[in-house]
C-alpha cells in the first residue's frame, strides 16, 4: 500500500475518531497496514495527523482547481 493510500485511510480514521482518541494500534488497524509499514511512512502519531491533514489539503486544492477550470 502506498503512502498516499495510507494517508487517505488515516484521514478517514481521524474524521471518524478525532485526533486525540485513537491509539496508534487503532490507527494501524483502520489504515489496513502493519505497524512496520505505518511507521515506515509516519514515524509518530503527530506525523500521522500531519499526513492525514496534508492529504485532505491536496484533495481540496484539486477540487478547487477542477472547479476553476469548469467555470472559466
Amino acid at each position: 500500500m502506498s503512502q498516499q493510500q495510507i494517508a487517505e485511510n488515516l484521514e478517514r480514521a481521524f474524521a471518524q475518531k478525532g485526533f486525540a482518541e485513537p491509539s496508534v494500534s487503532e490507527l494501524k488497524a483502520l489504515s489496513g497496514v502493519s505497524m512496520r509499514t505505518l511507521y515506515k511512512y509516519f514515524p509518530s502519531k503527530e506525523s500521522m495527523v500531519v499526513g492525514a491533514l496534508n492529504h485532505r489539503h491536496q484533495r481540496y486544492i484539486a477540487l478547487l482547481e477542477q472547479c476553476a477550470q469548469q467555470s472559466g
